[in-house]
């Protein structure tokens, strides 16, 4: 059934404006949560779960988190309040472009030159910054660090 033009005329480019307005207000008024961002100062406290732990060897602090979305996120900040590293679990995969922030660019173009048939886990490893992704369908892993910002004392392999 075709519906007539003259149904329309009511409806003008102002009424799809204002509901356009309104659907952005809405959009806007939904504050996003605090990320920690790779590279990075590490977000104020107040969304931790568990509070902080100290890693003894460097005073390092790992800080835990739990996104709207049900991820566990951890991050490695160093004595300067800096994250250099990330780690991340969860049902679903977390929001790379905010966690790796300005660097999230160099990571997808590395990402695209692998293989697009490729299976299994993931690492990248671009401008000095690793990222490794595993896991399966609602068991999804990551962990992502600067190489050149892990304090001297740890390995890499403290960010899990």
């Amino acid at each position: 059934m075709r519906v007539p033009k003259a149904a329309f005329r009511g409806v003008g480019i102002i009424t799809v404006l204002v509901g356009l307005g309104l659907a952005i207000g809405v959009a806007q008024s939904v504050p996003q949560e605090a990320l920690p961002v790779l590279g990075q100062p590490a977000p104020a406290a107040g969304q931790e779960l568990g509070g902080r732990h100290q890693l003894q060897q460097a005073g390092v602090q790992v800080r835990q988190m739990q996104t709207r979305r049900g991820v566990l996120l951890r991050a490695y900040v160093d004595r300067n309040g800096n994250i250099f590293g990330l780690a991340w679990q969860g049902a679903v995969a977390p929001d790379l472009s905010r966690l790796l922030g300005a660097r999230f660019a160099a990571f997808q173009q590395a990402l695209a030159r692998q293989s697009p048939r490729r299976r299994g886990p993931v690492a990248v490893e671009v401008n000095g910054m690793v990222v490794q992704l595993s896991g399966h369908v609602r068991d999804l892993r990551g962990r992502a660090w600067l190489a050149d910002a892990v304090p001297a004392t740890l390995s890499p392999a403290v960010i899990q």
